[in-house]
């Protein structure tokens, strides 16, 4: 099979149905197995793509130029068969793609734009994954405005971007998101390389200037970091909508949902708690390009679209990345030193507010990503630790500690990727170790392998002082209960619970999901006067509580809690021995000269020359 050319057109957007077709020559007689995938890479859940596929035609047309309709036996649900083809035919597959999910994993349609990924939409013969693709998109006529943005390679396309463009196998096709719409387009230069920013359903007016120069110094600080750009070009697909948050990474691209409330406005002055997230968001996506897309776990050198992928190292590779995002915040020069700690501390809070934090280890978190963090319940957050805010934390620890040993978490990084990622040769969970052991020694190695090994408590807290931190932990002000409530637009000022914590009252009590609290010591009660009654009571006091379950009346007594922790606070020492000032300072700023460094440590750790920095605690 030489090439597979799919065209994709949109007849009414109105109806969100997309119409793909895919063309291709068969080099051997007999059956043709076709799938689609299930799952699309950096999101860890099989989503089941081919629900939303349907009218499904094939066509065989023969050497001399005959016709026939032939039939596709599904033989699996996202996998067809069509038997009895011969040697040199062309087969055209026919079928549509409702579209209508708006995030950043699936493919939408409407008269606003178009955001395709192609896991969602290219159907492909399962022996020609390596095979170069050709896709053509087709211009929508009612829609004159509408341009298309890709880094797939252009090969005939208008002005406007439709036409025909060509990636080198099925891997860079669905790899490279497409953005149609009426677009606004926001360029810059990073280390010599084209970036773009193309953003849909902006509807208000923003800031483009702060948002544009603030973006650029976030890839030019993980540039500088790296030492290298590993593309050739990038483009941010953002897409703004009433309340949207998420991202995807891509090989030379990323897919980014916000709020419009997020972008920042002319005269904004400090960056709003909102831009910080916007721009959190764009850094993460854009550090994915070197760590995950290029240095990524060996498990994954190679993506079966078609089956679960598990890996236990998302800990590092979604966690690191976490770490990472915010302090390149700082590294840039767009927040201070107070303002990044503000953000370590949210993250500090969130692992403390969650008891399955110190329930289940990190790598087995990482493993179960299928069917825990992204299928969570009433009682994930008793049960599940997550990745991302614990991983981050763990590595936030894991670089205090090397640098107590005169190395970093960005000298260990800047090795991995000069080893294992420049050249995207896969990385194992012993290699990993084996880097932190030469930076840091075995022990602080071995003290990895249980942060992500075992439940642990968080490490944070235990080493702040180290780094001239004081950590204030804040607690509310009322008894605590051990549930969480629902939103309360969600349930018109009912007390439903959400959530019941392990070990709390609640627990305790016999409260579960779905009970609505109506009285507490007889006296009704909703969710505006729930704090004003509870404030009445201390921690210890029992109180009688009614409820309904399944619209039966019940009555418990309760035992309440002490207060739960509110919030917790990094802030800085002002009084520091000048080693801790200094070890503190060089935190916040990058490691210099990334790509050098990377290749020293990798001669070093090789023996091919003497080590310029021993760390202190290597035995």
């Amino acid at each position: 099979m030489t090439m597979i050319h799919y065209h994709v057109s949109f007849p009414n957007p109105d109806d969100h149905l997309i119409h793909v077709s895919l063309t291709f020559s068969v080099p051997c007689s007999g059956t043709v197995s076709l799938s689609l995938p299930v799952w699309i890479p950096g999101s860890y859940l099989v989503r089941e793509f081919a629900r939303h596929l349907s009218a499904l035609s094939v066509t065989i047309t023969s050497k001399k130029g005959s016709a026939r309709r032939s039939f596709a036996e599904k033989v699996a649900k996202n996998r067809w068969t069509i038997a009895r083809v011969a040697a040199g035919d062309r087969v055209t597959v026919c079928y549509t793609v409702w579209a209508y999910d708006l995030s950043v994993r699936e493919a939408f349609l409407s008269s606003d734009r178009a955001l395709l990924n192609g896991t969602s939409l290219f159907v492909v013969p399962e022996s020609s994954l390596d095979v170069p693709c050709r896709v053509t998109f087709e211009a929508v006529v009612a829609y004159p405005e509408w341009t298309v943005a890709t880094t797939l390679c252009p090969e005939t396309v208008d002005a406007r971007g439709f036409g025909t463009y060509t990636a080198r196998n099925y891997h860079e096709l669905v790899d490279t998101p497409v953005t149609i719409g009426p677009l606004r387009r926001l360029g810059f230069t990073v280390a010599g390389v084209a970036h773009e920013l193309v953003c849909t359903g902006a509807e208000i007016s923003f800031d483009e200037a702060r948002l544009i120069a603030d973006l650029k110094r976030i890839c030019q600080a993980q540039a500088d970091f790296f030492g290298t750009v590993p593309f050739s070009r990038y483009l941010f697909h953002l897409h703004l909508t009433d309340d949207g948050y998420g991202g995807l990474e891509h090989r030379c691209s990323s897919v980014l949902l916000a709020a419009r409330c997020d972008l920042p406005w002319v005269g904004m002055g400090e960056a709003s708690a909102d831009y910080l997230k916007l721009l959190g968001l764009f850094s993460h996506e854009y550090f994915h390009a070197w760590v995950v897309k290029r240095l990524r776990p060996r498990a994954y050198q190679r993506y079966d679209y078609f089956r679960e992928q598990p890996t236990t190292l998302l800990w590092l590779f979604e966690g690191w990345t976490a770490y990472y995002d915010n302090l390149f915040l700082r590294r840039a020069g767009i927040i201070d030193d107070v303002a990044y700690l503000r953000l370590l501390s949210d993250d500090l809070t969130r692992v403390l507010k969650n008891p399955g934090n110190q329930v289940q280890p990190l790598a087995d978190a990482s493993f179960d990503a299928w069917i825990k963090f992204y299928r969570p319940h009433a009682h994930s957050a008793s049960l599940f630790a997550n990745y991302y805010t614990l991983g981050a934390l763990v590595a936030c620890a894991l670089d205090w500690q090397l640098r107590l040993r005169g190395s970093s978490l960005d000298a260990v990084l800047l090795e991995l990727w000069h080893r294992y990622g420049r050249d995207e040769q896969g990385v194992s969970e012993r290699e990993i170790f084996a880097a932190v052991a030469r930076h840091g020694g075995p022990r602080l190695a071995r003290w990895l392998l249980k942060q992500v090994a075992t439940a642990q408590p968080e490490p944070l807290t235990k080493l702040a002082h180290r780094l001239g931190l004081e950590v204030e932990v804040e607690r509310d002000t009322l008894p605590d209960l051990g549930v969480r409530w629902e939103e309360q637009e969600r349930n018109a000022g009912r007390l439903l619970v959400a959530q019941v914590l392990a070990g709390g009252a609640g627990e305790r009590a016999g409260l579960a999901p779905r009970d609505e609290v109506i009285a507490v010591e007889r006296v009704r009660v909703t969710l505006r006067d729930w704090e004003p009654l509870l404030r009445r009571y201390r921690p210890g006091d029992t109180v009688s509580l009614h409820f309904f379950r399944e619209g039966v009346l019940r009555e418990c007594r309760v035992t309440l809690g002490e207060p739960a922790i509110k919030a917790v606070r990094l802030t800085m020492r002002q009084r520091l021995t000048p080693s801790v000032a200094a070890r503190r300072r060089a935190w916040f700023a990058a490691q210099a000269g990334g790509n050098e460094m990377g290749k020293r440590w990798v001669q070093e750790s090789d023996g091919r020359t003497s080590p310029t920095t021993t760390p202190s605690s290597a035995k």
